[in-house]
C-alpha cells in the first residue's frame, strides 16, 4: 500500500473531501486537493495548479505533491450521499478551467466543490492586509 492510500484509510477520506497542504519550509499559502474517488484500484484528485489550471490528478501525482506539501487539516464533505455525487460532478464540471489567484485558486475550487460557493479565506486575508498596509502608509504620508 503506497503512502497515499496509507493516509486514505487513515483519515477516512470520502469523495468530495478536501486536503488543506502548507508547502514543507516557510510558507504562507495552502494548497487545496479535493479527494474524487477510486477508479481501477487507481486513487483520483482534483486541484488547480497556478500554471495548469483546474486539473485531475493521480495518487502518483499525489506522492510529487506530499513530497513538497504537508497534509494540515481534512476538510470532510457535510452533506448526505446524493450531494456528495454532486459535489463530485461540481468538480469535474471545472476541469480545464483557469488559474486566478484573485478568483478561482485552489481554495475557491475546493470550496465550490464542497459547499457550491467560490471563496477563499486567504485571499481575504492578504486583501485585508494590503488594505491595512496602504491606510497605514496613507497615514505615515500625512504626518511627514
Amino acid at each position: 500500500m503506497n503512502e497515499v492510500r496509507r493516509f486514505l484509510a487513515e483519515y477516512q477520506i470520502m469523495p468530495a473531501d478536501g486536503i488543506v497542504a502548507r508547502k514543507r519550509g516557510l510558507n504562507l499559502l495552502d494548497h487545496y486537493i479535493v479527494y474524487l474517488g477510486v477508479e481501477n484500484e487507481i486513487n483520483f484528485f482534483i486541484t488547480n495548479l497556478e500554471k495548469e489550471g483546474v486539473k485531475v490528478i493521480d495518487e502518483y501525482e499525489v506522492i510529487d505533491l506530499l513530497n513538497r506539501f504537508q497534509p494540515i487539516n481534512i476538510l470532510k464533505f457535510t452533506g448526505n450521499e446524493y450531494e456528495r455525487k454532486n459535489a463530485v460532478n461540481r468538480a469535474l464540471s471545472q476541469i480545464g478551467k483557469p488559474y486566478s489567484l484573485i478568483s478561482n485558486n485552489c481554495e475557491h475550487l475546493s470550496n465550490y466543490i464542497q459547499s457550491g460557493s467560490r471563496k477563499s479565506s486567504q485571499i481575504g486575508f492578504f486583501s485585508s492586509l494590503l488594505i491595512l498596509g496602504l491606510i497605514v502608509l496613507g497615514i505615515k504620508n500625512r504626518i511627514l
